[in-house]
């Protein structure tokens, strides 16, 4: 929406669609399928889920909101933004960790060797 009008639209959205698109794309397409491992795959999910989507949109709304106010008032609001990008850094490692443990017969199946497939499901769990 904000690429098709842009009045709606910041800097900071624009970077937050265009970044998590990018990101979701090398994560799931082939050449480059980050999610075959398991190190690039949790930094992408961790980037996106955490810091990317919590900045970006916080960003987006300080300068909505703020818009009047000038950019030191924008930028005395992004220390706010810490707490969310760190809980959801973490919940995105735990996503990281899980998510592959439901599917740890088709990874077999196409050679991913996802953290669930090296070290079984029960273990992942613990």
């Amino acid at each position: 929406l904000g690429s098709a009008y842009p009045p709606l639209c910041s800097t900071a959205l624009r970077a937050t669609l265009w970044g998590s698109a990018l990101l979701g794309t090398l994560y799931s397409a082939p050449p480059f399928r980050l999610k075959r491992f398991p190190l690039l795959a949790s930094i992408c999910i961790m980037t996106v889920r955490g810091a990317l989507i919590n900045w970006g949109f916080f960003t987006h709304a300080s300068i909505t909101a703020c818009a009047g106010l000038g950019a030191t008032a924008i930028a005395d609001q992004q220390w706010r933004c810490i707490g969310p990008v760190a809980f959801f850094t973490l919940f995105g490692t735990v996503i990281a960790l899980i998510k592959d443990v439901p599917d740890v017969a088709g990874d077999r199946l196409y050679g991913v060797r996802s953290f669930s497939v090296r070290c079984g499901q029960r273990q992942v769990f613990k």
